[in-house]
């Protein structure tokens, strides 16, 4: 593939929630909605990000993946994945990114926030047999249920938030340059197994959970409560002797979710 070739047509957009050195914002979502007056076989998408996205169609995710398009010197190259999304039907599509920090604007090991960009970045081109969407001023945004995610910090979420309407607002055509465009050729993370924890103390509202081994991971979780309780879920890589979490090397990251 020829390189000049990626991404053509398209522009780098982002959402106007912007955090600082020391503070996150909101998740964006960044969307469109387009038609197709009739099917086609076959349509290929391809996007990069200043940041993390994870992109769906109709709802759907388009890679298995997780962390995408992965860690870079973002001065240097970015990564563009490709991926088909077989057959599509004549009527209304929404291709759609939630947009997350990663280690474009997040923290990095002793370092403050916004070391490459202040905030996320997202350029994406869908393309058919005979027409295209691309990333352009008319596509919108809207702050996601998530309201802060860094890699070091951890995620608050606000699950009221889902049940809300959003109030979409056209998005932002951020001027930068863009570094050089490369296809995505590198192994992506993956889920790879689900662990299940072993409950090892309970005092009044704290529970300590063993998962079994060290790792890197997301929680799942279900509980029950009043609308607007909170649940703080915090994580270590061992105990102290009197059975509390040992968090002093974590140093000055919280991994904490809310």
């Amino acid at each position: 593939m020829n390189t000049s070739d990626l991404l053509s047509h398209s522009q780098w957009i982002c959402s106007d929630l912007v955090g600082s050195p020391h503070c996150t914002a909101p998740v964006p979502v960044v969307e469109k909605t387009f038609r197709l007056e009739k099917a086609v076989p076959d349509a290929v998408l391809e996007w990069t990000c200043l940041g993390l996205a994870e992109v769906t169609l109709d709802g759907t995710p388009l890679h298995d993946g997780v962390f995408l398009p992965g860690c870079t010197d973002y001065r240097k190259r970015l990564r563009v994945l490709r991926v088909s999304t077989g057959p599509l039907e004549a009527g209304e599509h929404t291709l759609r990114a939630t947009l997350g920090d990663g280690w474009a604007v997040g923290y990095l090991f002793n370092k403050p926030r916004q070391q490459y960009v202040d905030r996320p970045l997202f350029r994406a081109k869908l393309s058919w047999e005979g027409g295209r969407v691309v990333t352009d001023d008319s596509w919108v945004t809207y702050a996601s249920a998530i309201v802060s995610s860094d890699m070091l910090m951890g995620e608050i979420v606000d699950a009221r938030l889902a049940e809300a309407e959003p109030r979409p607002v056209p998005v932002m055509l951020p001027e930068i340059e863009t570094p050089p465009l490369f296809p995505h050729t590198d192994p992506v993370v993956k889920r790879q197994e689900t662990f299940t924890p072993v409950e090892l103390d309970r005092k009044g509202g704290l529970r300590i959970f063993d998962m079994g081994q060290n790792f890197a991971g997301r929680v799942k979780i279900r509980v029950r409560g009043e609308r607007g309780a909170s649940v703080l879920l915090r994580f270590a890589e061992m105990l102290k002797p009197d059975g509390s979490l040992y968090t002093e090397n974590l140093r000055e990251a919280r991994a904490t979710d809310m």
